[in-house]
């Protein structure tokens, strides 16, 4: 069996769930069969947290990639070699590492900036790497490898990951600009930076604009080689999201600090071969670190399950945390202490409820509960969900202090 990994950064699981946004993902599953996964959730809101996530089936709590703002501060912490390393694991805790024992060719196609920070953290290793520096034509990449199987196929592709602002133009970097010139397009600061400039309705349009007219069709001729080449017939494809993206529903655009659905539920598809044909859609909760085992054949892996033995009352999690901005922080780490918090977030999704502790910039700490389905004893509710983020995240509330 061979794999194709597909990390879409950005896509909301409420477009990319929709068939007017993925026409060609939806009509490709209908006809060879595939499981779509309607409550699939991240570990986390930002990138390379998600990817170790992936990578290692663990929480970013667990394998230790799990602050998005220390490597921001200073050009030593951006520099330093485990700014984005999974501190806690080993290079046998990780997907390809452990595919490759068992005689996988991996190969990664990303960007500059996506196989140096994957480098970086001195663990995750491929046989090939395939750089493509715009790399909104990643997906074709593969198309053009010489097929030595089996093999473990990484893709990153990260235009949708960043609309509807984009940080690469549909064709052009000369024509975005004219488009952002013109008032066609907003730029990322400015739709970060006042998304009421921009109607919600005009974002959706965007977004769906990058998602339908760009990638997914991008997507579609993957798809007709992956059929022409009758890789179908002997390899499962995954297609899945690090983390959505916020238009503005809560505060600024983008996905920073808020763990809302918008930004923390992200679409799963699964083609799995000689599957009966018609999408199965599947409601059962469950998570992007349930990838590695699915992929092992594995029945569990760290805090992840398999997707075809997936548990009854499951519980996923997820985090988020931003350190401070303040004087002392190289010296903080280079003391070997634990970082303080600004912003904290964990939260844990489980039957149709949704429980989220935070504590903000200014200190302020907030408890949100969400019932998604029938309404039942909200308090019985609230205490199972803490009791859940309690085992999985020991002391988590004192963590952030």
């Amino acid at each position: 069996m061979n794999f194709i990994l597909i990390f879409s950064d950005g896509w909301r699981a409420d477009f990319a769930n929709d068939v007017r946004f993925t026409p060609n993902l939806h009509k490709f599953l209908a006809k060879y069969g595939g499981y779509k996964f309607l409550n699939a959730y991240s570990t986390t809101t930002w990138t390379w947290a998600a990817t170790m996530s992936m990578f290692t089936s663990l929480l970013p709590v667990q394998h230790g990639c799990d602050d998005i703002g220390y490597q921001k501060h200073d050009a030593e912490h951006r520099l330093a070699p485990d700014i984005w390393k999974a501190v806690n694991c080993s290079k046998d805790n990780f997907l390809m590492t452990r595919l490759k024992k068992r005689g996988y060719i991996t190969k990664t196609f990303d960007n500059p900036t996506g196989i140096k920070y994957l480098k970086g953290t001195g663990q995750v290793h491929f046989d090939k790497e395939i750089v493509q520096l715009w790399d909104r034509y990643a997906l074709l990449d593969m198309t053009e490898e010489k097929i030595e199987e089996p093999f473990f196929y990484f893709v990153r592709i990260t235009d949708a990951g960043h609309a509807p602002w984009g940080k690469f133009p549909r064709d052009s970097k000369e024509e975005f600009d004219k488009a952002v010139a013109t008032g066609k397009f907003p730029s990322e600061h400015t739709a970060r930076r006042d998304p009421t400039k921009w109607s919600h309705e005009r974002l959706i349009e965007l977004l769906g604009e990058q998602c339908v007219q760009w990638d997914e069709e991008q997507l579609g001729k993957l798809l007709r080689w992956f059929v022409d080449s009758k890789l179908y017939e002997n390899t499962a494809i995954f297609l899945v999201s690090d983390h959505g993206v916020s238009l503005g529903e809560h505060g600024p655009a983008g996905h920073g600090v808020s763990c809302s659905e918008e930004i923390i539920h992200v679409p799963l598809y699964v083609y799995w071969p000689k599957s009966s044909s018609g999408i199965k859609e599947i409601h059962d909760l469950v998570s992007i670190v349930d990838i590695m085992p699915t992929i092992l054949g594995e029945k569990s892996v760290g805090s992840g399950v398999n997707l075809f033995e997936r548990e009854n009352n499951r519980a996923v999690y997820f985090e988020f945390k931003r350190q401070r901005k303040k004087e002392g922080v190289p010296q903080e780490y280079a003391n070997g202490k634990l970082p303080s918090y600004d912003i904290f977030v964990r939260g844990v999704r489980w039957r149709t409820y949704k429980l989220v502790y935070s504590r903000s910039l200014g200190g302020v700490e907030t408890i949100k509960f969400v019932n998604y389905g029938e309404k039942t004893s909200q308090l019985s509710c609230i205490d199972e969900g803490w009791n859940k983020l309690c085992f999985m995240f020991p002391n988590f509330a004192d963590e952030g202090k």
